[in-house]
């Protein structure tokens, strides 16, 4: 089993680290990073890279079926549109994961991730989803299978979860539909622990979360799809009570789209923290599973509070 931390080429991540040295520093005791690429940078080569995160788009559904009128309520004109996605053709969401694998097969990369999910800016924070999961998921296999029709299997595609439309991993009749959707042979569930958790409100504490997390793992052995569990970003935010406020105080949409995406970032970033799980147990959840990637997935504030989080939980795993 590889083990990563998450990092990106951003300027806010790269601006920690003042050489090499320091980035290969905190890689220490891991096998490698899984990068977010947001263009080179001489600070992460490819000896250090384990995986690639795909840049996902967030709304992307509407794009690929053509829906102008859904596209104009979201964006307001199709000037925005075309900012968004550099393009009115829908067949650039082929190109854009395109270039992505480009630079995962750059790198090295032995998987990369793509989030099976779709929300638009007002679903984000309402958390009432207009497309249902099949349809997301359907629509996802349709576009996979366009991205990955030349890949000659050397790479690992890892299908993440996430709490909108689309995968949830909350029905195993689902997960097992998007894998036979998909045709691309060398393929796995990235499950992210934090996402499981955002789908049931009620959760309070790390051990409740715990809980659930093994209730719905056990649906999925009963399932038989286990082995497909082939990757973990192991994180935890437990967050339902905000999430529930969000729903029964609905926050004052802004007009444009622009203003809404602020909006949303304040919000989901209050929503999906990041934070190390380091509760009784966890380590016999990871035992459960087939896994050969882990990645401890943290969102920080800093280069020193990024180390504490992952002695946190290097110290909870007892590694």
């Amino acid at each position: 089993m590889l083990l990563s931390f998450n990092i990106t080429t951003s300027p806010d991540d790269m601006g920690r680290f003042q050489s090499r040295g320091d980035v290969l520093d905190l890689m220490n005791g891991f096998d490698g990073v899984e990068l977010m690429w947001f263009g080179d940078n001489d600070l992460v080569t490819p000896d250090m890279v384990s995986g690639v995160h795909l840049n996902c788009k967030e709304t992307w559904l509407d794009f690929w079926l053509g829906d102008e009128q859904a596209l104009l309520r979201e964006f307001g004109d199709l000037q925005t549109v075309e900012r968004m996605y550099g393009s009115l053709d829908p067949h650039s969401l082929v190109e854009h994961y395109r270039r992505n694998l480009e630079v995962a097969h750059r790198y090295g990369a032995k998987y990369v991730v793509f989030h099976v999910s779709e929300a638009t800016s007002r679903e984000m924070l309402t958390f009432r989803y207009r497309h249902a999961n099949e349809q997301v998921i359907d629509a996802a296999c349709d576009l996979l299978n366009e991205v990955f029709a030349d890949e000659d299997g050397s790479v690992a595609l890892m299908l993440e979860n996430l709490w909108c439309s689309g995968l949830t991993l909350t029905d195993p009749a689902l997960t097992r539909r998007l894998f036979e959707g998909v045709r691309y042979v060398n393929k796995g569930i990235m499950f992210d622990t934090g996402h499981l958790l955002h789908t049931d409100f009620s959760l309070r504490t790390q051990e409740e979360g715990l809980a659930y997390v093994n209730r719905r793992l056990d649906e999925h052995e009963r399932a038989g799809l286990l082995p497909l569990f082939r990757g973990m970003h192991l994180q935890q935010s437990m967050t339902g009570e905000f999430c529930q406020g969000l729903v029964d105080s609905p926050v004052e949409l802004a007009e444009t789209y622009d203003e809404r995406m602020w909006q949303v970032f304040t919000n989901v970033f209050k929503i999906d923290r990041h934070q190390p799980f380091t509760c009784d147990g966890v380590d016999e959840m990871i035992a459960r599973l087939p896994l050969e990637f882990l990645t401890w997935e943290f969102i920080t504030d800093d280069l020193a509070q990024h180390r504490a989080f992952l002695a946190d939980q290097r110290a909870a795993l007892g590694w």
